[in-house]
């Protein structure tokens, strides 16, 4: 599984993303999906279980795991949305939202997060590549 993501508001993806300490947002939003050969498809999280794990790099303790939102749509590779069945429902397209808690971004510095997807049937999958994220200090 791999994951593609976007602060809500940014006109486009980002490979860093950058954050304010203390801050609880702007919210990140993430597409996974899955690649056989070179056949990319959305993951259907409809009625699976997302988190979204952070760390500071480097580091094994946790900061915060924060549960995901599955959301409607399918983002294209133009970065437009379809709502068309059936991407009208849940987590069809493979789309999350995770919003910050109040002390998920209390450390500044750069860190990492994971998406951990416990499915229906109670298989977990990770995806393997991670969003990074700096976090400044506030003045």
């Amino acid at each position: 599984m791999q994951i593609t993501t976007s602060l809500i508001g940014s006109s486009s993806s980002e490979s860093l993303l950058k954050l304010i300490q203390g801050d609880t947002r702007p919210n990140l939003i993430v597409n996974l999906s899955s690649q056989t050969n070179s056949n990319v498809t959305p993951l259907n999280v409809n009625t699976a279980t997302c988190l979204f794990k952070l760390r500071k790099v480097k580091t094994t303790q946790l900061l915060d795991t924060i549960l995901c939102v599955p959301l409607p749509g399918l983002e294209n590779s133009d970065g437009s949305i379809t709502f068309t069945a059936p991407y009208d429902q849940l987590g069809a397209g493979g789309r999350i939202l995770v919003a910050w808690n109040p002390n998920s971004l209390a450390v500044a510095g750069t860190l990492e997060g994971e998406v951990e997807v416990t499915f229906a049937d109670g298989t977990i999958q990770t995806a393997y590549n991670v969003a990074r994220m700096i976090v400044r200090s506030q003045f």
